[in-house]
């Protein structure tokens, strides 16, 4: 899990009409999939994201407004906690 935290990053949040733009840096060599378990839907994305190595990827959350804060989650498809678990992982969005 400390090894997740530390290679995601979230670089920017800019909010338009009623959805954040996010931007998430990878700073690792391995690509993450992560699946969104939060209950805030995606207006460009799937539920199933992925985030190459060493790269960012813009998201837009449909959040009906601004926020002051908010957090995303994530189960990390390829990676495991234990077995046949995958970890979860929770993004803080400023």
């Amino acid at each position: 899990m400390p090894l997740i935290y530390a290679s995601l990053e979230v670089v920017s949040v800019e909010y338009k009409r009623d959805a954040a733009h996010i931007r998430i840096k990878n700073k690792s060599d391995v690509r993450f999939i992560l699946k969104n378990n939060s209950s805030f839907n995606f207006f460009a994305n799937s539920d199933l994201v992925e985030i190459p190595a060493q790269d960012t990827i813009k998201l837009s959350v449909l959040t009906k407004g601004v926020l002051e804060s908010f957090s995303l989650e994530f189960e990390v498809q390829n990676a495991i906690s234990a077995p046949r678990k995958h970890p979860v992982i929770s993004l803080k969005i400023k």
